[in-house]
């Protein structure tokens, strides 16, 4: 009788005689006494709840298996419970099982005791697992679809206001805006068919920040086509959030969204417009196309001059001359009329006030200098990040270097030309000690780090007896050439990751003959230090050995199979009897000839390394001997010998490299080998991480890491070996006699053979050392004993 049938006769029993008849004519024995029934009544609602349970885990992993058709990037979550499934699926499999013997049990005259309590506390653990986990991918799911609603909407020409909905507000929320110059709401459609520059920001931006907007601001107040809009982005508000969205609000002129909350396509922000979390302006088009995803840089390199803010305005404006006259003239009240006047700066600092003092008292004295005053050469000094009387400006030194990283990123697309050179060279210097820029007017002449161009400054005497006859522009270029070439100091880039422009992870390139001699390096992306810069670390790491020291391994060479004797030493190997079951006699068999080839390789190919070596060298000789015909005799008998040689490394290579793709015919010894040392490489385990999230990097540690994680893996909970069996003699077999009797007949010769030459040839052997191709190609040699110890051990002999 059926589960569901038993429950519904035992609901309605004592209420509908056509039940009753019913119990009578299934002669079930609980239905027909009912005292029985009622002491039983307990167990059947718990037997009827977990099945309920069970059915619901079997219709979370069906649901499981309708969303696989969605891509494994945008359900993550997805992938998770996937591969949990199989345990899910058995742990129902095993409670539906259980269930079948508990129905059973009821149902019979039997008062036997069987608990179900360790099934439906897993099956529950189960359930809320995968009802969780369906939550988490269909939220997942629908933020994808979200996505793309949201990408459709920027790839495809439509209204700016309809995009910035779509972007900004889910579809039922859609708010009014704040006009920042009246703080009065005002309608969306006020976007509608205009230029849009979306301020883009975390909550911590500075007035700075905002002041630098003000002057595009006053534009767009002119042209009426463009409007500024702020959308702060938040992960998680909070009261205090809120109060600081408020105050951050007040202060700007142009629209802000009404109410702090989620924005809809934040994913679409952070991914396509690589924002992360410093403020970017993106500039979008009446149609809601982006004409540039981060047009601050712009704006802080040219101000209004940059305006539209498009890419091809950026484009023109850095093949323009004099960008770096933005960036320099805020750093000292002076500098403009000096650029004016097209005179000589020397813009310093660094982290070493030492450094910048020596630098100070040294740049001074030379451009006092008698020498520059009668050639009428003037040389001002500026340090960068003090004021005027000074004193230390913070506020200056943070506005320089910004601008400085802006003027990179509006040419790190762009041809190298000479100012983007030296505007990543001054990137480079920016945490040392000291660093030193000097410029004529708007033109950089040399940007240094502080070591090389305090030394150019010290040695003023040496070089400046020159300048009246070559003028000093040249002289201190070149004296600063020769210091740099002697010196080189080293020194790092900071390459600012901003939007659009600069990757999130960046890879080295390095020649096959440099990875050759540091076959362990690594190219490691450092933890963020400050804001988004991620330091890059390439690392040319030893190879650490590891506490125990491998033992010599024996493993044949294919090589060998080319030689005439190889087949000779095979058969006097396997020849070697010895007594014992026939898998004994085998690997004793087999253990003999490993010994007598490894024997046999020493004396027959000896150190063929260093005799590649010799018969090159011999070779060169003969090259350059007069011709002769004994020269050439030998000549020509050293090339074929030494063309065996070089055929025999490459087979060793090839069969090291595991390359089962390439072709023969080609003479790629050299690709093979590099193969093999990457493939080891990539394969060695350095250290492991413990179930508690610690390294564990010796041999003795990552073993017990491993033996940890498959016991762990293979570990069955609430295992009682009775119960398992008195479920699984409940199972129906599903095998005939007739099938299994095939399934367990013995092995025949030529299921065996057929098996062995199936398998690639110089695929990775056993412990013995012997790969396929060994049994392969002496068969008919180690054949008969092979079928012989491989029929008698599967039988069980």
């Amino acid at each position: 009788m059926e589960f569901g049938e038993f429950w519904l006769l035992a609901d309605l029993r004592e209420s509908n005689h056509l039940a009753k008849s019913i119990a009578i004519l299934k002669r079930v024995p609980v239905l027909l006494k009912p005292s029985q029934l009622q002491k039983r009544r307990q167990a059947i609602l718990e037997l009827n709840n977990l099945i309920k349970a069970t059915l619901q885990v079997i219709e979370c992993i069906d649901q499981f298996g309708k969303l696989s058709v969605y891509p494994p990037k945008d359900v993550p979550a997805l992938s998770i419970a996937l591969e949990h499934t199989p345990v899910d699926i058995y742990w129902a499999i095993m409670t539906v099982v259980a269930c079948a013997t508990k129905v059973t049990l009821l149902t019979s005259d039997e008062d036997k005791e069987f608990d179900l309590s360790p099934y439906s506390q897993k099956i529950h653990y189960v359930l809320n697992k995968l009802k969780i986990q369906l939550i988490v991918c269909h939220k997942q799911i629908d933020e994808a679809k979200n996505h793309r609603y949201i990408i459709n909407l920027l790839r495809r020409p439509t209204e700016i206001m309809e995009v910035f909905k779509g972007l900004i507000f889910t579809k039922d929320n859609v708010q009014p805006l704040i006009d920042g110059s009246t703080k009065q709401t005002v309608n969306i459609d006020v976007l509608r068919r205009k230029n849009v520059l979306l301020f883009i920001s975390g909550l911590d931006i500075t007035d700075d920040d905002i002041l630098i907007l003000k002057p595009i601001h006053e534009l767009t107040k002119k042209e009426n086509q463009y409007k500024i809009v702020w959308v702060p982005i938040v992960e998680q508000w909070t009261d205090e959030l809120r109060k600081k969205f408020e105050i951050l609000k007040n202060k700007m002129p142009w629209f802000t969204v009404q109410h702090p909350g989620p924005i809809e396509g934040i994913k679409v922000i952070k991914e396509e417009w690589n924002f992360k979390g410093k403020p970017t302006l993106v500039v979008m088009n009446p149609q809601g196309k982006v004409e540039h995803s981060n047009a601050l840089h712009m704006i802080r390199v040219w101000g209004v001059k940059a305006f539209p803010f498009t890419e091809k305005i950026e484009k023109e404006l850095s093949q323009s001359d004099g960008e770096i006259h933005s960036v320099i003239e805020g750093v000292h009240p002076s500098v403009p009329s000096w650029l004016k006047e097209n005179r000589y700066i020397f813009f310093y600092g660094g982290k070493d006030n030492e450094w910048i003092q020596q630098f100070t008292k040294k740049a001074t004295a030379l451009a006092n200098d008698p020498i520059l005053k009668d050639a009428k050469i003037y040389i001002e000094l500026v340090c960068v990040g003090k004021n005027s009387k000074g004193e230390d400006d913070h506020g200056i030194l943070g506005r320089f270097w910004t601008n400085i990283e802006s003027l990179f990123l509006t040419k790190v697309d762009k041809q190298v030309d000479s100012v983007s050179q030296e505007i990543q060279k001054l990137l480079a210097y920016k945490n040392e000690s000291g660093w030193a820029v000097l410029t004529r007017g708007s033109t950089v002449l040399v940007t240094g780090h502080g070591v090389s161009v305090l030394k150019v400054v010290e040695d003023f005497e040496k070089w400046k007896e020159h300048v009246k006859e070559k003028g000093f522009e040249f002289c201190f270029k070149a004296y600063y050439g020769r210091v740099v070439q002697a010196s080189r100091p080293c020194c790092r880039l900071d390459i600012p990751g901003s939007t659009g422009k600069v990757p999130e992870s960046m890879k080295a390139v390095a020649t096959p003959s440099w990875l050759d001699v540091f076959p362990a390096s690594r190219v490691l992306h450092l933890p963020p230090i400050h804001g988004d810069h991620v330091p890059l670390l390439i690392g040319v790491f030893q190879e650490e050995p590891l506490q125990r020291q491998r033992q010599f391994r024996f493993r044949f060479n294919s090589a060998w199979m080319a030689h005439e004797g190889c087949r000779d030493v095979v058969a006097a190997g396997w020849s070697r009897f010895e007594g014992g079951t026939p898998m004994y006699r085998t690997m004793s068999r087999i253990a003999h000839t490993r010994m007598a080839l490894n024997s046999w390789q020493y004396t027959t190919f000896g150190n063929r390394k260093r005799e590649i070596e010799l018969i090159r060298g011999r070779l060169q000789q003969l090259m350059s001997l007069p011709l002769s015909s004994g020269n050439l005799e030998e000549h020509a008998s050293l090339s074929g010998k030494l063309e065996g040689f070089l055929e025999e490394e490459r087979l060793y290579w090839k069969q090291c490299s595991k390359v089962t793709w390439l072709t023969e015919g080609d003479k790629n010894t050299k690709f093979f080998h590099r193969f093999a040392s990457n493939r080891k490489a990539k394969n060695r385990l350095a250290r492991l991480f413990d179930e508690t999230g610690v390294w564990k990097p010796a041999l003795d540690g990552m073993e017990k890491v491993i033996l940890d994680y498959f016991s762990f893996m293979f570990r069955s909970e609430h295992s009682d070996e009775s119960r398992m069996l008195e479920v699984v003699n409940l199972v129906r077999p599903r095998v005939s006699d007739q099938m299994n009797e095939e399934l367990t007949a013995p092995y025949s010769d030529e299921e065996i053979r057929a098996a062995l030459f199936q398998m690639y040839p110089t695929k990775s052997p056993g412990p013995d050392g012997m790969p396929p191709e060994f049994f392969q190609k002496y068969w008919e040699t180690v054949g008969v004993d092979v079928c012989v110890a491989t029929q008698r051990d599967f039988s069980g002999e």
